[in-house]
This record gives C-alpha cells, structure tokens and sequence, in this order.
C-alpha cells in the first residue's frame, strides 16, 4: 500500500466512515478495521455478532464512575492495604509476584526503567476478589451483553488486564472456549485478531500461543501467515470489544492502560468447548467447562459453581 500524507489521511477516514486515531497514533492502519458499532441494541449483537465476529461497541461504558474517578489518589486510597499478584515476564511463564497494589500503581506510572526488564503486569487478575468495594465503580455494567447464567454476580467472572504503556500480551487464544467481552477503561489499546480459521497459518505451541508478532510478522519465519486475515482496532476508553470462541488476539497497550474481560458461554458455546477439549485431552479445562454446563444448560446458580471453577483460575 502507498503511503499517503498526513493531510490525506483524515479523507480516507471519512470516507471509510471511520473515526480518526488521537494524532500522536496517526498512522494508517496495517489490517482493515474490526466492525465498529456505536449504538448496537443486545438483540442485534447477538442476532448478528455472537459466535460470528467480532464486533467493537464504541462508548458503551461511557456512564461508568470508574472512567472519571480511578486515579492514582483514589486507587491508593481504596487499595491502602491490598496486596496484588502480578506476572513477570512473558505471562505464559506463570512466573508471578505479590506486591502491595500502590507499589503496582508507582510502577505503572512511574518512567523509572530500572524495573522495567522486569516487565510487571496485572493480568488475568481477580481484582474484584480483593477489592470489593471497586464493583460499584463498574455499576451500570451493560449485562444485557452476556449469557444470563453470568450476570447475578458478574464480578466473580471478572478479570483485570492493568499495565504499563507498551505491555504485550502475545498472539493466543482463550482456553476456555468461550465468548469474550473485553471492557476498555483507560488509555489506547491495539488489538489484532484473527477468526479460529486462521490458526493453521498462526505457527501455535502448547495448544494455543504463537511467537508470531502479527504487528511486524516475519514471513520469512512464518511463511503460512500470508494466507491469514487479520483485524485490527484500537480501543479507547468506554469501549467494548467482542470475540468469539477461539479468536487468536494479539494485545498491545498503547498507553498505560485499565480492562477488564469476562469469558462467557452460552448453551452452544459450551458444548462445542466440550467437544473440542475431550478430543485433545485437555482435560483440566474440559472439566472447567462442566462446571459452566452446569450452570448455562442446568441453571444451576454461580454462586454454588463458583467454588468448583477454581480450577480455571489457578491455571490462568
């Protein structure tokens, strides 16, 4: 593709009916775009996007408290005694360390580099578990957006994505199988993701990660990728991404950045997740996977399940 000059950008984006990047990201996009909707009613989404493609749900966080008040003062204040544990390194190492969550924050904002090598980051992380009284601050949470087995005590399904400007989070996709609504609270977020069908050109290990870095991919290296079809977007604060089972995603934060996911199946979902994990064996996730049937098909509630899903948490 030619490169355009700045002053053209803007039309392209108009044209395209696309809304600009913030100037310091002005940069034509590698991928063409993930489908952006900005007033996507439940029932269309899961009329036309569950289980089909992703889809990103521009501003539907914007009534959150948390998007105003979570500063640094405030987090301190209400995390005072609380101590986080984050990962080091390359999260698929599960090498992690507890640390007093204000201590995480100063890191986080902090552009002393001498922990940097270390590369902290609070991912996957039960935030809601430790700090209860931060679940009113995610109140009105568009619930409508996910199964109803999940949505009386959505917080115990939450997991927090907390980190510096430049984190990675490496191409993968979800073990469990399921549906994944990511919620956007602070800063710029890259994602590029590709559907299920492009995993034979993603070059996977152990299951479901891949060394291939789709933002500059080496096609030398990863020869296959040329045939994939990768999206992008960027997401900011307000916004809610969608993916469906399997998505391969690969993660960057643009800026220092607050998400939060929730994994959710609905009857379909799980089942094929049952299929998918008996037949490779994977069967501490396939057993994750029956606690949910469980609840989804049986309605049997989460707060009796929730006890036995311990298991997809010590594995996270």
């Amino acid at each position: 593709m030619p490169k355009l000059k700045e002053e053209n950008m803007h039309n392209l984006f108009r044209e395209k009916n696309i809304s600009p990047l913030p100037r310091k990201n002005l940069t034509l996009p590698k991928y063409p775009l993930v489908d952006e909707q900005y007033h996507l009613t439940p029932y269309k989404f899961f009329k036309e996007y569950v289980g089909r493609k992703p889809v990103v749900i521009k501003g539907l966080l914007k009534n959150l408290p948390a998007l105003k008040k979570w500063n640094s003062e405030y987090l301190k204040k209400v995390g005072e005694f609380t101590t986080v544990r984050v990962k080091k390194g390359h999260p698929k190492k599960k090498i992690t360390e507890a640390i007093p969550f204000s201590d995480y924050l100063d890191y986080v904002e902090s552009n002393d580099l001498s922990r940097n090598p270390e590369k902290l980051y609070l991912h996957d992380f039960r935030l809601l578990k430790v700090m209860e009284n931060l679940k009113e601050d995610l109140i009105p949470i568009p619930l409508s957006y996910i199964s109803p087995w999940y949505r009386p005590n959505w917080w115990d399904h939450v997991l927090f994505f907390w980190g510096k400007a430049g984190s990675i989070t490496s191409m993968h996709f979800d073990v469990l199988g399921a549906h994944n609504l990511f919620f956007h609270l602070k800063g710029q977020k890259k994602f590029i993701i590709l559907d299920k069908k492009d995993v034979p050109y993603c070059y996977l290990y152990d299951y479901n990660h891949s060394t291939l870095d789709p933002e500059n991919p080496d096609l030398e290296e990863f020869p296959l990728f040329r045939h994939s079809s990768p999206l992008e977007t960027t997401l900011e604060a307000g916004d809610v991404l969608y993916m469906p089972p399997h998505t391969l995603h690969y993660v960057r934060s643009i800026d220092n950045c607050i998400s939060f996911n929730i994994d959710w199946h609905t009857s379909k979902s799980v089942l094929k997740a049952l299929l998918h994990l008996g037949v490779r064996r994977k069967y501490n996730l396939f057993y994750c996977n029956v606690i949910c049937a469980l609840g989804v098909i049986f309605k049997i509630p989460a707060k009796i399940l929730d006890p036995l899903y311990k298991k997809y948490y010590e594995y996270l």
